[in-house]
Order: structure tokens, then sequence, then C-alpha cells
């Protein structure tokens, strides 16, 4: 067997005299082909930093708890002030009881002194307002689809105003409220 690296001599008998003439070995051609994958990671939606979140089935759904500036809200109220202040939200609400459920815990750990009121984003639908304390809540901007629970939980109404509010110290019940009430609020949105 000859090695593949050799050099190969032709040995020729002339005369008694050898004579080697250096032979090369035929040329290999290796082909190398790569590959290269690009793999992207695409990272799951976050809230903003200081906002609790809660999972909703359609997505992570984020909220903030807090009291109002010292200014007041503005002309445009809370839902203003959340729209232009808290990242494009609008006043928070919710899909599922389990879901104010831990809105309720979440705000048992928020310190909103000297309110004692949170406003959240569902309103009365009437015709003509001052609406009657019997005219349904309902969710406004889209932050919730489930109206059941927009006006459900431990009502106490007063006719104090159109908009929904939950009690801190009465375990989160809603009462009604004016709408350009100067108290705590909570903005939600999707996260993104």
């Amino acid at each position: 067997m000859i090695h593949p690296n050799s050099i190969y001599c032709l040995f020729w008998i002339i005369s008694h005299v050898s004579a080697c003439i250096p032979m090369v070995p035929p040329e290999t051609t290796t082909t190398t082909t790569t590959t290269t994958t690009t793999t992207t990671t695409t990272l799951p939606p976050v809230c903003p930093d200081g906002w609790f979140s809660f999972q909703r089935t359609n997505g992570l759904w984020c909220y903030i708890i807090a009291t109002p500036p010292a200014d007041g809200f503005g002309a445009g109220g809370a839902q203003q002030y959340c729209q232009d202040n808290q990242q494009g939200s609008f006043l928070n609400g919710f899909e599922t009881a389990a879901e104010r459920t831990q809105f309720i815990s979440d705000l048992n750990t928020v310190d909103i002194a000297p309110y004692n009121f949170v406003l959240i984003g569902a309103k009365r639908v009437c015709a003509v307002e001052p609406c009657a304390t019997t005219d349904p809540y309902e969710w406004q901007n889209g932050v919730s689809t489930n109206n059941a629970l927009a006006g459900d939980f431990m009502p106490f109404y007063d006719g104090t105003g159109d908009c929904q509010s939950m009690e801190k110290d009465m375990g989160g019940r809603y009462n009604d409220i004016t709408c350009d009430a100067t108290t705590a609020y909570s903005c939600g949105k999707y996260a993104a």
C-alpha cells in the first residue's frame, strides 16, 4: 500500500543506471458549505416600571394606582391625565372577578392618603346627565368588555356622580363619584 502523501517514483533501468522521476499525486478538490442560521428572539410584552400586571386571556394588562398631581388633573380630568401622563393608558377596568380581586389586593399595598377613593374607568350610561342611580355602568375606552363587572361590586350609590370609584377602606366597594373629582386613580393598558 502506498501512502497518499508519498512521492511516486518511476524507475527506469537504462544501462545499469537508475533514474528517479518524481510524480505528483492527482489534486483533490474539497468543497466546504457553510450555513448561517439567524435566530430572532422576540421578548414578551412587559409592563412599565412601577406598574402592576394581570394576565388576561388576550394579553398582559398593566395598571398603575396613584394619587393626583399636586395641581390636580387639569381640564381633561383623570381620563385625559392617563392619556397624557401615564403612557397613553385609560382609567382602569376589570375583565374578571379574579382580576378585580387582585386589584384590591394591590390597592391595599399602595398609600393613596389623603384619598380614600380610586377613580376607575366605568361611567353611567343614560340619555341625559345627570344619570339616575339605577342607570347601568359601562367600561369606557375598551378597558374591559365585561360590563357586568362595571357596577356589581357591593355598590353604594348615592347619586353623587356618574363615574365609578372604589372605596379603599371599604374593601374596594364601588361608589359613584363626580367625573371631575380630584382623588386617587388607576390607569390601565395592555403591555407593550
